[in-house]
């Protein structure tokens, strides 16, 4: 067995795509970030961190980090998460040191990776977001609301920065990413000529909804995100599908998204209009000093 660690995402995407593919829901964050990095290397302020580990030439799990965020870790056959994941653990830290913030897998492997990272830098962790990944092929319409989507344009940027920290301060705690750097993505996300990001408007913006990069035969929605004085009222639900059936329309076979299991409303509205669960994952997070 094998850690192969590239210096560039297209050698990366060559070795993890097939492996990545049969799964491609479960893998869709691993598949987007990466497709998203080769169409724009400067997508993130720092280098990528991408590894592959092999045996018998057969690739057993993937990895990927886009510092500030942590790493994500493919799925893992359970004969293999002993051996496999601690050729990573050690990679990560000789490349991180003890600096690693997060990790995010399927439940078992998120754990098993966690246990091993704690061990070897003598720290602690615990699990920061329960979510859930799902699956749309086809949309049910929800209830009508009020209101209409729009594709944002750069003139929606100063709204589209606050409300993308926001929605970073409420659903991911342990990755809070600076505003110079939420301004560069986010003018990223509004470039033309194939913006990625819409707003569901009643009378004034009310929910925005982003999509990554497509996959392969698939595209991932979000951010999604509805301030506090508008929620409840169905506009995200709105948003959604109306974004998820474009996509649809495009060409592409599914739509994937990421919910907080800790958030019964969002789960059930996204269930509402046709998304499915496919898997379990955990975010852990790592406390330094206090192992």
């Amino acid at each position: 067995m094998r850690l192969i660690r590239f210096d560039t995402v297209s050698l990366f995407l060559e070795h993890a795509r097939p492996f990545l593919l049969p799964r491609e829901a479960e893998h869709n964050l691993l598949l987007s970030v990466s497709a998203a990095l080769l169409r724009d290397p400067t997508l993130y302020a720092s280098e990528p961190y991408c590894v592959v580990v092999e045996t018998d030439n057969s690739t057993v799990v993937v990895a990927l980090r886009t510092p500030p965020h942590g790493l994500i870790i493919s799925h893992v056959e359970p004969a293999h998460y002993e051996a496999a994941l601690a050729l990573i653990a050690a990679d990560a830290r000789a490349v991180y040191g003890d600096t690693l913030p997060t990790v995010l897998s399927a439940q078992p492997v998120s754990h098993a990776f966690a246990q091993m990272w704690s061990a070897l830098t003598d720290t602690a962790h615990h699990v920061t977001v329960h979510e859930r990944i799902y699956k749309l092929e086809q949309v049910k319409p929800p209830l009508p609301v009020s209101g209409y989507l729009r594709p944002a344009t750069l003139e929606d940027a100063p709204l589209i920065i606050d409300w993308m920290g926001a929605f970073e301060r409420e659903a991911l705690p342990h990755t809070q990413t600076p505003r110079a750097e939420l301004e560069r993505r986010v003018l990223k996300l509004l470039a033309p000529p194939t913006p990625r990001a819409y707003l569901w408007v009643d009378e004034q913006p009310v929910t925005l909804v982003g999509h990554a990069p497509p996959a392969l035969n698939s595209v991932r929605i979000g951010p999604v995100y509805t301030p506090p004085s508008a929620r409840r009222r169905g506009y995200a639900s709105a948003g959604v599908a109306a974004v998820s059936q474009l996509l649809l329309d495009a060409g592409y076979q599914f739509c994937c998204l990421y919910t907080d299991l800790a958030n019964p409303t969002s789960n059930k509205i996204y269930m509402d209009i046709g998304y499915e669960p496919v898997v379990d994952v955990h975010m852990i997070a790592f406390t330094y000093g206090k192992g």
